[in-house]
């Protein structure tokens, strides 16, 4: 694992499988995929006859920014990514919860 520190230092050890690190990323990326979840499911409607119901118009976005590069999109787009960006800089620079 490659790591890359705040002022560009490349530190090249691997952690164990059990580091403080890797369990803190894991639980980011897991409060990452639950916040979009959260999101997700708060567009959908529910019907009993078909399930879950997705606006088209919501659709045809996330298509559009699934193909768009994160360097084109719109900067309130990015902050979304942003945000998402900040909860893996704070546990990397220790300020994580």
């Amino acid at each position: 694992m490659i790591i890359i520190s705040k002022h560009a230092t490349v530190l090249t050890e691997s952690p164990d499988d059990d580091s403080e690190i890797r369990e803190g990323l894991a639980k980011v990326q897991h409060e990452i995929w639950a916040h979009w979840m959260k999101y997700l499911l708060s567009r959908m409607t529910w019907d009993e006859d078909v399930g879950y119901i997705v606006s088209p118009v919501d659709v045809m976005r996330w298509k559009r920014q699934m193909r768009t590069a994160y360097g084109d999109l719109a900067d309130y787009e990015k902050d979304s990514d942003r945000s998402q960006a900040d909860k893996v800089l704070a546990l990397l620079y220790g300020q994580a919860g």
